[in-house]
């Protein structure tokens, strides 16, 4: 029998999680108030910048509340969204202990959803709320252990743990603004701290087929994360040559002539960018190409791999489109309007989307080929199609609508709708789709398509008319698409026809595919090089954690110690701000560039359903992922030891077992030196040695009050 379930801020709730141990409960508590936050940040432009920081400062106080110390980086006009930093309370990040930092990563804004899921509600077993499993929960895990360590350590700063905690406001819309990751990276350089190992903390125990976890495994491979929008050019960027979608092409004149319109050597050039029939064949061209070729390439991954982690594949997905009316229609005599509608399904993030059958995009262009060779080409127009909503690259319920209008009667349009050979081309491909005819609507000369197929009631005024209790179209060029899920998202966004055609691509390929990935990249680009503006909004190369890596090492044997099994290989399958390191790293490293490596890994907890309908966090993945953490940080205990005079063999052997991440090298170093030179020389060679040797000078620094000099 289920067990009733508690809401967040009524007194059962805490009572439900009384059979939890007192660290979960913190946990758990914490968690669900951030959850009650509506810190929405997909898509960009609806951002709740005002709820993202609020949940912000409820972080800010726990920290100062248990004082560990914080720096944030506040938004402003140009980087509008807050991140924060949080270490151990003797870990200035002005003054820091030493130049290495290992970094816990994690996020605070979650994706859109029903009013329903921001009520956080727990059984005693899970917490249910939009953010729970991606990822509140694990930010305050991270929170509460760093809490209890800063208790552990605030008598005895001889103690230095090197981990730092990196919290960003905007990781669901791709970390595409500041202040993100990459910024944030940017000012640890500056400072002259190096984020030498990540761990992401998004969870990686959320397949259906990973049963009886204890915990979330450490995915040491991950899956890219590159995001490209894509807008037609009016006319005059094309003669101007303009290339940024995102900014407006305001300029007045082409070397120095007027453009509005009017003639410039003898030529008019008209403003009107690519539309209808046009673009709805170029995206559908571009989309056929980037799937049919990452279908290719999951075609030819390792069988043992794929059969070891199910659903292993590299992704590639039309999140979004948006094309305008080309208005050809207004000549013709005879205006037949098709509705072309596919519901959504459950709401999926994008990355999970498959590459095998064709996309709705494509579906839509057989459709209107269809009607074209049936009614002829000059008789159709594509006045309005919509997937998606602009900017959200993040969800995909498969659901989207097209308007198609035909110079032809109702009787002949109603028989080609009708006919066997149509309906048995939607049945063979299953596409899913309803076709319908709707008489014209008059809202304000707005084109508009409603979700339902079905004549709507007057609208109250000339601008607005009610489709239903919960949809509103006001003064808008909106098509509603049908089938919203209950969660809302990625469903209910109006998208609003723009003068510009829209559409993105959202592309994860696995490490394996990075080379072809990037070829195929280029390849796109190209071909819209002419009529479109392509920009890559998100850029972030696919990686792999080098396995010989010291801090995995360490990692991993903590995993194994807590849960008496080691850790399994699986990818990530899901983009993560883990991904901004790897391409530093990429960038400036020739090696980790030519093996797609980077010195990162997400290991998370276990949770189920992100980003849809009855999202949930299983509570008992907590206090296991809180002992690896424990156990993890043993191995990074530095302690300083109060020599006489000099060191003594013993006490070097001592100070070489307890530094972190010695080398055999540097310990001999530290023994030699201890006896046979003075500390002054010891300390100046280790500098001049590695950044281990460096790390192991501090430690004896700090002590050189104690030693008299020589």
């Amino acid at each position: 029998m289920e067990q009733k379930r508690a809401h967040y801020g009524e007194e059962g709730f805490e009572q439900a999680l009384e059979g939890l141990d007192a660290d979960t409960q913190e946990v758990a508590k914490l968690a669900a108030e951030l959850c009650a936050v509506r810190s929405i940040s997909v898509p960009p432009q609806k951002a709740n910048l005002e709820a993202i920081g609020e949940s912000f400062d409820i972080v800010k106080k726990y920290a100062e509340d248990h004082g560990l110390r914080i720096q944030t980086m506040e938004p402003n006009s140009e980087n509008p969204y807050p991140f924060m930093l949080i270490t151990f309370s003797h870990y200035n990040l002005e003054r820091p202990p030493c130049k290495e930092a290992i970094a816990l990563m994690g996020h605070l804004d979650v994706v859109p959803a029903g009013e329903e899921q921001f009520q956080p509600e727990t059984d005693g077993k899970n917490l249910y709320a939009r953010g729970a499993a991606d990822m509140k929960t694990v930010v305050a895990t991270y929170l509460a252990w760093m809490a209890k360590m800063q208790e552990k350590i605030k008598n005895d700063s001889t103690k230095i743990l090197p981990f730092i905690f990196m919290l960003s406001g905007c990781e669901e819309n791709g970390s595409c603004e500041g202040h993100n990751t990459e910024t944030a990276l940017e000012m640890l350089e500056q400072k002259g701290i190096r984020v030498r190992f990540a761990v992401v903390g998004e969870r990686t125990g959320e397949l259906e087929w990973m049963k009886n976890l204890k915990v979330g495994p450490i995915c040491t491979e991950n899956r890219s994360w590159r995001w490209a929008r894509t807008v037609s050019k009016t006319s005059i960027e094309i003669a101007d040559k303009a290339t940024m979608p995102y900014e407006k092409n305001d300029r007045k004149s082409i070397d120095g002539e007027a453009i509005d319109g009017k003639a410039i050597d003898g030529e008019t050039i008209d403003e009107k960018p690519m539309d209808g029939m046009e673009a709805l064949k170029t995206i559908a061209e571009i989309v056929k190409l980037g799937r049919e070729r990452i279908q290719a390439l999951n075609e030819t991954i390792d069988p043992e791999k794929s059969a070891k982690q199910p659903g292993l594949r590299s992704g590639f997905v039309n999140p979004f489109v948006s094309i305008g009316p080309n208005n050809e229609y207004a000549t013709f005599s005879k205006t037949t309007k098709i509705h072309a509608v596919r519901k959504g399904g459950k709401a999926i993030h994008a990355a999970s989307a498959q590459t095998s059958k064709a996309s709705l995009i494509e579906t839509f262009l057989e459709i209107a080929e269809n009607a074209s060779q049936t009614f002829g080409t000059d008789t159709i127009s594509i006045t309005c199609v919509t997937i998606g909503e602009e900017g959200n690259f993040n969800t995909y319920d498969g659901s989207g609508a097209m308007r198609i209008v035909i110079n032809a009667d109702d009787d002949a349009v109603q028989q080609w709708m009708t006919s066997n050979k149509i309906q048995q081309w939607m049945t063979m491909n299953n596409v899913g789709i309803t076709l319908s005819t709707l008489d014209e609507i008059k809202i304000s000369d707005k084109n508009t398509m409603l979700n339902d197929g079905t004549t709507p009631n007057e609208p109250t005024t000339s601008d607005e008319i009610t489709i239903s209790d919960e949809v509103t179209i006001s003064d808008k060029a909106t098509m509603q698409k049908e089938g919203a899920p209950s969660n809302n998202h990625g469903a209910i966004p109006s998208t609003d026809i723009q003068n510009s055609s829209v559409f993105g691509i959202d592309l994860r390929e696995l490490p394996e595919h990075k080379t072809e990935v990037e070829n195929l990249i280029a390849q796109i680009r190209e071909q819209l090089a002419t009529h479109w503006n392509f920009q890559m909004v998100n850029n972030r190369p696919s990686w792999k954690c080098p396995s010989d890596h010291e801090d995995l090492q360490k990692l991993r044997l903590a995993y194994a110690t807590i849960t008496d099994e080691s850790s399994p290989h699986y990818v990530k399958l899901h983009g993560n701000d883990g991904g901004s390191l790897a391409e530093r790293q990429q960038l400036s490293n020739p090696r980790y560039a030519q093996k797609g490596l980077g010195d990162a890994v997400v290991f998370g907890q276990v949770g189920k359903f992100p980003h849809g309908k009855g999202e949930f966090h299983d509570l008992s993945s907590v206090s296991p992922y809180i002992q690896i953490l424990d156990e993890w940080a043993k191995q990074y205990e530095v302690r300083d030891f109060i020599p006489p005079q000099h060191f003594s063999p013993t006490q070097l052997k001592k100070i070489a077992d307890d530094v972190e991440n010695i080398g055999a090298l540097d310990g001999i170093k530290i023994f030699m030196f201890g006896i046979a030179v003075s500390f002054r020389k010891a300390v100046e060679e280790l500098r001049k040695g590695s950044i281990l040797g460096e790390r192991i000078a501090t430690v004896l620094t700090r002590n050189k009050k104690h030693i008299p000099s020589s």
